[in-house]
């Protein structure tokens, strides 16, 4: 991932959906609802990555600083807010494989799932607002 922030992209994603990467083991409900909510982020909110939702990412600093007062604080995807709200980023992706949790529980929930709902409307509104600003430059 340094390699890649030193050549110059912004962020590099780990990408359980790109070439090399996996999600383990995980049975065909796990895959199917993580392929529907990726989907969902892709589609909405127009990201091209192939793991938006990934929590494994990297970025130098003074880019985190620059979107932090930007960010929901009650928001989980932290990726997805950055990339959403980063512009004109150079995102570069590398393969990951997903490996069973060492400890604790997973925190996916319907409340979980109508909180990740609100935050991709909350980021597509504001995803339009900016482009929106854009166009009358």
């Amino acid at each position: 991932m340094l390699n890649r922030i030193e050549a110059g992209a912004d962020v590099v994603v780990g990408s359980r959906y790109i070439r090399g990467g996996s999600v383990g083991n995980w049975g065909l409900w796990r895959r199917t609802v993580s392929w529907a909510a990726t989907e969902l982020a892709r589609q909405t909110i127009g990201i091209a990555l192939t793991d938006p939702l990934s929590g494994f990412f990297m970025m130098r600093k003074q880019d985190f600083l620059s979107v932090q007062p930007r960010l929901n604080n009650t928001g989980f995807k932290i990726c997805l807010e950055i990339i959403a709200k980063l512009p004109n980023q150079h995102v570069s992706e590398i393969a990951y494989v997903f490996r069973k949790r060492r400890a604790g529980r997973s925190k996916l929930s319907t409340r979980v799932a109508l909180q990740y709902v609100r935050q991709l409307c909350s980021l597509s509104m504001s995803v339009n607002s900016q482009a929106s600003q854009s166009n009358r430059l």
